[in-house]
């Protein structure tokens, strides 16, 4: 049996509000690892937290929901919780979380990341009380499998624009060698196609491997994303600019990309510590 706490809230500096779960603390306790990577809070101050618990060889996904003062919410999903019972409706084979977000109107979006044997990586769209929003693309799932090879196409990162369209960071195959992709969807999960190249903008970096990690929008409209990149030799964080159509903003950096060499750290370690440098 494993307990994970990652729901603490504080009434002053330094001590537990008693008034939120249980002395101040709330944990979810299941079989496995349970491994939280997103948290939110609803516009009804519930608390919705998104990851997946690894039990032997088998990823599980989940959702929870607590209210506002740390109890589990049975209203959500099913008793408080969604998790692959009702996920796999719309999907098959093994998958991890990766992101969240909760929508204005209280709906949550999801990013899943598929294994190398699945492939296929997914956003799918929840209503507020975590069932699935046929409304979102028809099903409430979209394929971002958008290259020629998809095992690469790895969803990693993921933001909401001011005016609720969806970017979501991609490391993408496509056409050839690897790719630093963005990826822009309109609120109804199409691709947005004033954006790229129908929705899509590919940057070769380097010939060799590289990532995208984070995304912001900035109050001007252009997106600064943060990533990495290895030409075989070096490994480097990278900075990249793009305007708010997509193309890259050749204002910033080098034709809209910055890099900086870390000699000290592996490429393990930079992928591990984007958002957190500062520049």
């Amino acid at each position: 049996m494993a307990i994970f706490f990652w729901i603490k809230n504080f009434g002053q500096a330094g001590s537990l509000d008693s008034s939120f779960g249980v002395n101040g603390k709330n944990s979810s306790c299941n079989q496995g690892h349970i491994i939280p990577f997103s948290t939110a809070i609803q516009s009804n101050s519930k608390i919705v937290s998104y990851g997946f618990q690894n039990e032997n060889t088998t990823s599980t996904i989940f959702l929870v929901r607590y209210d506002s003062n740390g109890i589990l919410d049975p209203t959500f999903g099913s008793n408080g919780f969604v998790g692959d019972t009702q996920l796999l409706q719309v999907l098959s084979g093994d998958y991890n979380a990766v992101n969240m977000v909760v929508l204005p109107d209280d709906k949550i979006l999801i990013l899943l990341r598929g294994s190398t044997s699945t492939m296929n990586n997914y956003l799918i769209r929840l209503t507020s009380d975590g069932l699935i929003d046929a409304t979102f693309h028809g099903t409430g799932v979209v394929n971002l499998g958008i290259g020629s090879g998809q095992e690469f196409d790895d969803g990693l990162a993921m933001q909401l624009q001011p005016d609720g369209k969806i970017l979501v960071g991609v490391t993408s195959e496509a056409p050839v060698g690897m790719y630093y992709t963005l990826v822009r969807f309109n609120s109804n999960g199409t691709f947005d196609t004033t954006f790229g190249n129908n929705g899509i903008t590919h940057t070769q970096i380097f010939n060799g491997q590289s990532g995208l990690r984070s995304i912001v929008v900035l109050p001007n409209g252009k997106i600064i994303t943060g990533g990495y990149c290895n030409d075989g030799a070096t490994k480097r964080y990278v900075l990249v600019q793009y305007l708010p159509n997509g193309a890259l903003d050749s204002t910033f950096g080098t034709n809209g990309i910055y890099r900086r060499v870390f000699a000290d750290l592996s490429l393990g370690r930079i992928e591990e510590n984007i958002g957190t440098t500062r520049w």
